[in-house]
């Protein structure tokens, strides 16, 4: 099973609160908790993600899946 997120936006004014950290503690302990396999992130911002440990699995149309394996 995968876990999916998918285009993440925050709007400019809250930039900056490490929401993107805190969401993607909160999906890492979703991942372990439920079993999930691997977590994929559809984003155009590659290196974001990359700092939490996701690597580039694919790419289409300008769009960039960014994966990490679960801890099992």
């Amino acid at each position: 099973m995968y876990l999916w997120i998918r285009f993440v936006y925050t709007v400019p004014v809250h930039r900056g609160n490490r929401y993107s950290e805190k969401l993607m503690n909160h999906t890492e302990n979703e991942e372990d908790s439920k079993g999930y396999d691997k977590v994929y992130v559809a984003t155009d911002y590659v290196g974001l993600y990359e700092k939490f440990g996701y690597r580039v699995s694919s790419l289409a149309d300008n769009i960039s899946a960014v994966a990490k394996n679960g801890k099992k």
